[in-house]
């Protein structure tokens, strides 16, 4: 893979953990084994018409994934403790081309699809009205669907030093704590250039095509960066993003910005600007990774009252890994900005939270954020709204096995509540106590293309999830185990 990493920038690594620039293009859905075959074809055609100059490779990844997860309402007593218990498969199959000229890559993917369900023959998906992999989560979705994961091609302009990617990609902006979209890939342009010590580079995303149901509803983001290789172990990174949501309904039909809320009638074009700001590097054995972000923005007639809404979001994250011997510790500390106001009732003149784009994937904990809602009142918020701090530990105890755990308490940067009982939002109390979260996890390398990963998770809830009823919390467990074949 030395030939799909460009350079470490602070853009852009896929799922794998391998890099390479900056990706994405909307999900799009074939019917079944048509696609399948058809890209079959199409990959053995292309590879006969190009074998003399080009090579083909097939690969491929099939994750068999066991869950069990309780009590995520967080409810005490309240007769639906929200359990769930399931096993679902997953299958990935990726075609690599590569030339003198080109690179370019397809991959086909069901996602995890649930074992013993009723449903159409693996493969058979008709329709995923609604799913957008980088705003939303793919709820509209139904079992049985196969897409196209990433279908991208990067080349040189003949003659200049100028990298195109274009097509489907993963995007993952600085540490990824302001706009991942790592799990099933975005659309977009990406130009990028190096001079001397710098990486420069555009990217053109395209989030939604009139994704309210005109063709002026399209929401967009433009960002340019540059990389700066400080020394062979230090790499630091400026970007600077613009949202535009030109017409004004993110908040209402994705629900990213305030618990519930609709938008005014008057509401229209929205902006928002991102600053990132990122670190890489290793001093000693040390080893650190920070970001900071910086936001402002403006939402016309976006407030409840029909006035203009300001944006003025900022996090900071904090990451550093310190070997020793067959331990490795690891520790975080971040804080995100939150919203004063009552989201409840209505949306106010003013947001000091900060707006994260996240995938529908686990960002840092199994439960808080992945599984249960944040202090931002959705699930993939990242750390919107929440101050954190944890600490943990690995233990190789062989070549191929090492086990450890983490221990994440949490904070609402701004009081709030997010309780799941008749009242709605705030009616349990505000407070700034999410609770703690412990998270174990083991990870057995079988074979050279045979891992097993193994997660449990427990989480206290705090004041911030107390309930109107009176009825109290009731902490959350999870356990996962993920099988992954590679092949």
């Amino acid at each position: 893979m030395k030939n799909e990493c460009i350079q470490e920038t602070q853009a852009i690594r896929n799922s794998e953990g391998r890099c390479r620039r900056i990706r994405r293009r909307r999900s799009s859905v074939f019917s079944g084994a048509a696609a399948a075959g058809a890209a079959l074809i199409l990959f053995g055609l292309a590879s006969a018409a190009i074998a003399e100059t080009s090579s083909v490779d097939i690969s491929g990844e099939m994750d068999i994934r066991s869950r069990y997860f309780s009590e995520l309402d967080l409810n005490k007593s309240n007769g639906a403790d929200a359990n769930q218990a399931y096993t679902q498969q997953r299958i990935i199959l990726d075609f690599k081309v590569k030339s003198d000229d080109f690179r370019g890559k397809l991959s086909l993917w069901n996602d995890y699809d649930t074992w013993g369900r009723f449903e159409s023959p693996q493969g058979d998906q008709t329709t995923a009205a609604g799913w957008s992999p980088l705003l939303s989560s793919p709820s509209a979705t139904n079992s049985g669907y196969l897409t196209v994961r990433e279908a991208w091609i990067d080349f040189t302009l003949p003659g200049t030093p100028i990298g195109i990617t274009v097509g489907h990609q993963f995007i993952v902006l600085d540490q990824g704590w302001f706009l991942r979209s790592g799990y099933a890939g975005s659309d977009a342009w990406v130009v990028s250039t190096p001079i001397a010590n710098h990486t420069l580079a555009l990217v053109d995303l395209k989030a939604f095509e009139g994704g309210i149901g005109s063709s002026s509803d399209d929401i967009d983001l433009y960002t340019g960066l540059d990389t700066i290789k400080l020394n062979d172990t230090m790499t630091a990174g400026i970007d600077v993003t613009l949202l535009r949501d030109r017409a004004g309904k993110l908040i209402g039909n994705y629900e990213k910005f305030a618990t519930g809320a609709t938008p005014p009638a008057a509401a229209k074009d929205l902006s928002l600007t991102n600053v990132g700001l990122s670190f890489t590097g290793k001093t000693g054995p040390v080893k650190l990774k920070a970001e900071v972000d910086i936001q402002e923005g403006k939402w016309k007639g976006g407030a409840s009252n029909g006035d203009d809404v300001t944006f003025s979001g900022n996090q900071i994250v904090l990451q550093g890994s310190l070997p020793i011997d067959s331990f490795t510790i690891n520790a975080t500390i971040a804080r995100g900005s939150g919203d004063k106001h009552d989201k409840g009732a209505g949306i106010d003149n003013k947001n000091e939270a900060i707006i994260t784009l996240m995938d529908a994937t686990q960002h840092y904990t199994l439960l808080y954020d992945y599984k249960i809602r944040t202090a931002e009142g959705f699930l993939y918020t990242g750390f919107a709204n929440t101050t954190a701090v944890s600490i943990g530990a690995m233990y190789r105890a062989a070549k191929s096995i090492e086990f450890g755990g983490d221990v994440w308490y949490l904070l609402a940067t701004e009081k709030t509540n997010i309780n799941s009982t008749a009242g709605g939002f705030g009616t349990g109390g505000l407070s700034n106590d999410i609770g703690t979260e412990v998270d174990l996890k083991a990870n057995w390398l079988l074979s050279e293309h045979l891992n097993w990963l193994w997660q449990a998770a427990y989480f206290k809830p705090g004041n911030a999830y107390r309930q109107a009823d009176g009825t109290g919390t009731d902490a959350a467990l999870g356990v996962q185990g993920v099988l992954s074949f590679r092949f």
